[in-house]
């Protein structure tokens, strides 16, 4: 479950996607998390090359979860739109509290 949930979930992908045009990622390819990779392989594939992807990764999958949890408990809907400004938030929030490589990717926003 966990591996569709963050990586395999078309809705997730989408996501994904709309991150990298985001951050500019021009080799950050969600077409190459095939079925077969487990959540720990995926994991390991993008969190381990940066600190910031590190946290990218962290921040993106804890947004996945609790929007996850809103449909499952809480019968609530959010728009990938809405996903992605919660991240930016986020992860301007994460930057001022020490989260420091993670505002080289952010920075030119």
């Amino acid at each position: 479950m966990a591996a569709h949930l963050f990586s395999h979930c078309r809705f997730t992908k989408r996501l994904w996607i709309l991150v990298k045009a985001w951050l500019g990622l021009p080799n950050f390819n969600v077409d190459d998390w095939t079925e077969d990779l487990s959540i720990k392989d995926w994991w390991t594939k993008l969190a381990c090359k940066t600190k910031a992807m590190a946290s990218i990764t962290m921040l993106i999958s804890w947004t996945i979860w609790k929007e996850r949890n809103a449909r499952v408990f809480n019968n609530k809907f959010a728009q990938l739109q809405t996903l992605l400004d919660i991240i930016k938030r986020e992860a301007r929030l994460w930057i001022l509290a020490g989260a420091k490589s993670l505002s080289f990717v952010i920075l030119g926003e």
